[in-house]
């Protein structure tokens, strides 16, 4: 009963501060009433909080199952994977907001160029490339600021869009009208790029 998570939602058993203490090799079988699929409540009672009481009644207990064994929720078959632990610590143990862009990445795939020039787009909006900015976060020491204009931090949507070289580069494209008119807005880069391919 100790040693696993075996209430939903992985709940902390705290045990009461009066009475006896249960014994250490007590097993979830222990709560349960002989002969039937149901929680021995008052029992619970003895020992628990009753907060942790209804944790355990809401842990349903199915008459088909016979036989217990671990399950990896995060799976439809029940088997544990990395991918699917990855993507749980991911989701639930750091704040990733800044990973996720409201944009179609599909947008970018399906347009009509080379897969490289495609995948570097991919990487802009990501924020992956090695600008100045993300090395200096990898824990290289170099200058933040970019050394052709040394005006502002060097990060993918200074580099490519605010620079003054880059603006006079745009300056030059027929779309430089469209791509103004969405930089004035402060997009950020995935939606940006969005805005640009659906002109």
């Amino acid at each position: 009963m100790w040693n696993n998570n075996w209430i939903a939602g992985n709940v902390h058993l705290a045990l009461q501060n009066y009475g006896s203490t249960p014994s250490d090799n007590l097993k979830v079988s222990d709560c349960i009433l002989p002969g039937a699929k149901e929680w021995n409540v008052p029992f619970l009672y003895s020992i628990f909080y009753p907060q942790i009481v209804n944790k355990i009644v809401n842990t349903p207990l199915y008459p088909s199952v016979h036989d217990d064994r671990l399950v990896w929720t995060k799976e439809n078959n029940g088997e544990y994977f990395v991918r699917s632990a990855y993507c749980m610590c991911m989701q639930e143990l750091f704040d990733v907001d800044h990973f996720k862009a409201q944009v179609s990445w599909a947008l970018i795939w399906k347009l009509k160029m080379p897969p490289k020039v495609k995948n570097f787009i991919w990487r802009v909006c990501r924020s992956t490339l090695p600008t100045r900015l993300r090395l200096r976060d990898k824990g290289v020491n170099c200058e933040r600021v970019r050394a052709l204009c040394n005006l502002m931090e060097e990060d993918s949507l200074h580099l490519f869009f605010r620079c003054p070289g880059s603006c006079n580069i745009w300056s030059m494209c027929e779309s430089s009208t469209t791509i103004n008119n969405v930089l004035h807005r402060k997009m950020l880069l995935p939606t940006l790029f969005s805005s640009c391919c659906m002109c």
